[in-house]
């Protein structure tokens, strides 16, 4: 275990969740020793990811025993629900860890759950206000461009899910969307020295 307190990388882990300024104002303080909290932290920096429900939410004991079905084996320490869909997951195994963040989308319990590498909850319920998953279809695709979907549909946001490309919903993405700016009602596609394409 890591015994000695780093308190520069404490900091560096917590910088998402830690209050700055100084003119917040509170009604009772507590000081707390890094120590206490230095364990726990690099435990979650190391071996903890995010998983984001967007429609129905399982139970945080669901998602445990759907992650250690789809791998064969005990791989779950522990999960933690911390709500707005979100899923805290402790792992034992960080190589499983690492496969599902590369995923980026899974399928557990008959959900799609999106994957983000662990930052406090407090910074990831922010995150999601302004960036959130969104499903678009793109309508009338011409079948030559089934295949490069994720290359035309990534101008839209970053790319969370691209089907394959039998599947009977091969038309339909998941794209993580700002919405700061309003979501566009068609897709221009031009091809140099060939045309312009718009579908919405």
């Amino acid at each position: 275990m890591h015994n000695d307190v780093d308190v520069t990388k404490l900091k560096q882990m917590m910088q998402d969740a830690l209050t700055f300024d100084e003119g917040m104002q509170r009604d009772v303080k507590v000081d707390v020793d890094p120590s206490l909290i230095w364990e726990s932290a690099m435990m979650f920096h190391e071996k903890v990811l995010l998983l984001f429900f967007t429609t129905r939410i399982p139970l945080a004991m669901d998602v445990a025993h759907a992650i250690n079905a789809s791998v064969e084996k005990e791989v779950v320490n522990k999960v933690f629900y911390s709500g707005n869909g979100l899923f805290e997951v402790i792992f034992n195994d960080n190589a499983v860890k690492s496969q599902f963040l590369e995923q980026q989308t899974v399928f557990l319990c008959g959900l799609m759950a999106h994957v983000f590498p662990w930052k406090p909850v407090k910074a990831m319920k922010e995150e999601i206000l302004y960036k959130c998953p969104v499903w678009v279809e793109l309508i009338d695709l011409p079948s030559f461009l089934r295949s490069k979907i994720g290359h035309v549909a990534k101008v839209l946001g970053k790319l969370l899910y691209t089907p394959s490309i039998f599947a009977p919903n091969k038309n339909r993405i998941c794209v993580l969307w700002n919405t700061s700016r309003p979501f566009p009602k068609t897709l221009g596609i031009n091809i140099p020295n060939v045309g312009r394409l718009l579908f919405t």
